[in-house]
């Protein structure tokens, strides 16, 4: 207890030292000029602790989806406020910006599935897209105006700074607020939840404190912003450091692109993530190194920095050959999008410092942002490039097969494992984007495709009805497990007992074991579709499983009510309740292999 008590002690002294002085003054000062940002931060807490304390639909469902709103918000008011400095606008402008970022909000919010268990391709892309969005106009917009750009250098130092010191602060004081909650718990007694209290302090700290630490620290005078004299040890990171491991990134791409010219090989899927760790290396080392050419420099510094962007030509055309081969062979996925993205930024970039006469490093976020807006919001966005890429590929293989033949579905025989995954990959890639609509256009008179639906994701089952319908079937692996699922309740809550009906905890599996709690009824799950129910060894009944096959929870953590089933034979009436499920598919016929819940079992005559 006293090596506690002098570990809480000596944090707390560090955190005094550390922290400046926080006075009403600064509180206020804060408040406004961010009060937007400061509010959306506390409603980020008070929901993140929301969802700690409550297991229920709203803190499963809508509190997440508030919480990614709340967490762009604070983002989003930032961005506003310093909108309104950088062009002086006056109140009334203010109030306006400051509505359209509550309708953007509320808008977006619109835009979330229903329950983030049922997330499509689109939501955390979009999501994570938005928060780079923010930041990067964050690093821009008070210099939209001013084309300075020593000091637009001097703004994001500051800013990041910032941003690590209140990061720091902000886990130091987690650390030493949660070792007095610890010693409060040992020495006093006094009794804590303590699987809530601690999340609790960590979103309160990380949420409003560290926001509200950032922003106090914030740059005001933007215009009077001199960049500072680097320190030693920022040189030693800058020149020492990352300076030498470009460098070497560099020799390494250069020996390998030697090496194709030998062997005349194209390049390995894997070298564009040679080239883009590279590439980011290279750029921040750009970037940190700029002010070090108004300073005394090493003569290598300043090489680097004359000759870093002309030294990017092959790496990049390397980059653009993988990519190139990628795409023909698979085509477009939102991944290779995003690679592609980037290789086109770094070529546009690298260009404009080649060309230019003075090397504006303010293009670098501006162009970044108007590459992730193209990525996220165009015409030509990464999710509409994929589907039809996927799609045309798809209808390409399958004419090549004998799949398709004068734009209607033919039986062909069994495909080559290869063949046959890259196939059916495709199709479940567009089913994922409810797009399997268009393969109604191909079907023969025989065939009956209404079970698929436009703009929906079709089931399971449907999918392999599709397989079915199209006869694709693989080569000699007629036993082979083609996939295993677990699905699990999300939230394993007990339901109301029928009248006159028996409980019975089982848990079951297609070896044979079986276990059961509480219960006069045995289970045995036979051929992973049927339940052989028994009591004192004498065979009762054989319960069908083909509806809960037909009826799967559509995510992996489902709702309760996914989990539920009210099953009738000739004998009893059953409702089962489970709290886990798994599954194989052998040739898309789906089977159990184990089966986890309780059951109450009414008899007939009890109806």
């Amino acid at each position: 207890m006293y090596t506690c008590f002098c570990a809480i002690t000596d944090t707390m002294k560090k955190l005094k030292q550390l922290l400046p002085k926080i006075n009403l003054e600064v509180v206020f000062s804060v408040l406004q000029r961010f009060p937007l940002a400061i509010l959306f931060a506390m409603f980020t807490a008070t929901i993140a602790i929301m969802m700690v304390n409550d297991a229920n639909d709203a803190a499963e469902h809508l509190l997440p989806k508030i919480i990614m709103c709340t967490t762009l918000g604070v983002l989003l008011f930032i961005n506003t406020r310093l909108i309104v400095e950088t062009f002086t606008l006056n109140q009334l402008w203010q109030f306006v910006i400051e509505l359209i970022g509550l309708l953007t909000l509320f808008f977006y919010f619109q835009t979330l599935p229903e329950s983030l268990h049922k997330l499509d391709h689109r939501t955390m892309p979009v999501f994570f897209g938005l928060h780079l969005l923010l930041h990067l106009s964050v690093s821009f917009i008070p210099y939209l105006k001013r084309k300075k750009p020593f000091q637009f250098w001097e703004y994001n130092r500051i800013i990041f700074s910032r941003f690590i010191e209140a990061t720091l602060y902000s886990f130091i004081l987690f650390a030493g607020l949660s070792l007095a909650l610890l010693a409060l718990d040992y020495l006093f007694g006094v009794e804590f939840n303590h699987n809530k209290i601690y999340a609790h302090l960590f979103f309160t700290i990380m949420s409003v404190f560290n926001t509200a630490y950032f922003l106090s620290r914030f740059p005001k005078n933007i215009n009077e912003l001199l960049p500072s004299e680097p320190n030693w040890s920022y040189r030693i990171l800058t020149e020492f450091i990352l300076i030498p491991l470009s460098i070497l990134y560099l020799f390494i791409l250069y020996a390998y692109a030697i090496s194709i010219l030998v062997n005349g090989a194209l390049p390995e899927g894997w070298v564009s993530k040679l080239v883009l760790s590279f590439s980011i290396i290279g750029v921040l080392t750009y970037l940190l190194n700029y002010i070090n050419t108004r300073k005394e420099s090493r003569r290598l510094t300043k090489l680097f920095l004359k000759y870093f962007f002309p030294a990017m030509f092959l790496p990049i055309i390397l980059l653009f050959v993988a990519i190139y081969v990628r795409l023909e062979e698979y085509g477009v996925t939102e991944p290779r999008y995003i690679v592609a993205t980037i290789a086109v930024w770094l070529f546009g970039i690298m260009i404009y410092f080649i060309l230019s006469r003075i090397d504006d490093i303010r293009i670098i976020p501006m162009s970044m942002f108007l590459m992730t807006v193209f990525a996220l919001f165009s015409p030509l966005n990464m999710f509409n490039a994929s589907y039809d890429s996927q799609k045309n590929h798809l209808i390409l293989e399958l004419n090549e097969l004998g799949v398709l033949s004068d734009n209607k579905f033919q039986t062909i025989s069994p495909l080559e494992r290869k063949t046959f995954q890259s196939i059916t990959s495709k199709i479940k890639f567009l089913n994922d984007r409810n797009g399997l609509f268009f393969l109604k256009d191909f079907a023969t008179d025989e065939m009956d495709l209404a079970y698929i639906k436009e703009g929906q994701k079709c089931s399971y089952k449907e999918l392999r009805r599709i397989y079915d319908d199209l006869g694709l079937k693989e080569l000699g692996n007629e036993n082979k497990v083609d996939e295993s699922h677990s699905y699990y309740n999300s939230h394993y809550t007990d339901m109301n007992a029928p009248p006159n009906s028996t409980f019975s905890f089982f848990d079951v599996n297609q070896e044979g074991f079986g276990l059961i709690i509480n219960g006069d009824y045995n289970f045995t799950l036979v051929n992973g579709a049927e339940l052989i129910v028994s009591k004192n060894e004498i065979n009762l009944d054989t319960v069908s499983l083909e509806y809960i096959i037909d009826n799967l929870p559509n995510t992996t953590r489902g709702k309760p009510k996914e989990f539920r089933f009210d099953i009738q034979s000739e004998k009893f009436n059953y409702y089962f309740n489970f709290q886990r499920i798994r599954t194989k598919t052998i040739n898309f016929k789906v089977s159990f292999i184990s089966l986890r819940g309780f059951v109450f079992i009414q008899t007939k005559e009890y109806e």
